[in-house]
């Protein structure tokens, strides 16, 4: 689960987990606000990968390669 540390866990977040977490789904994602400008925000996403072993691959690639680690910068996290 990916999660911004630059702000409080609400009531709203914590209820939208917990039902992801009940549910069989292998991927959750937050975008319930008018602000929520881009496709997936890189702080409000979760991901089971015992459910998709394909797509825990593919993230997995991503979040560890060198190339986009350097382009990024450790910034534009809402463009992953």
């Amino acid at each position: 689960m990916s999660r911004d540390l630059d702000s409080a866990f609400t009531q709203r977040e914590r209820a939208a987990v917990d039902a992801w977490i009940a549910s069989n789904k292998s991927f959750h994602s937050m975008r319930d606000h008018p602000m929520h400008g881009v496709p997936m925000l890189g702080g409000l996403w979760g991901f089971r990968p015992s459910l998709n072993r394909t797509i825990s691959r593919v993230i997995h690639n991503k979040i560890h390669n060198r190339e986009l680690i350097k382009r990024y910068g450790g910034r534009a996290d809402q463009t992953f």
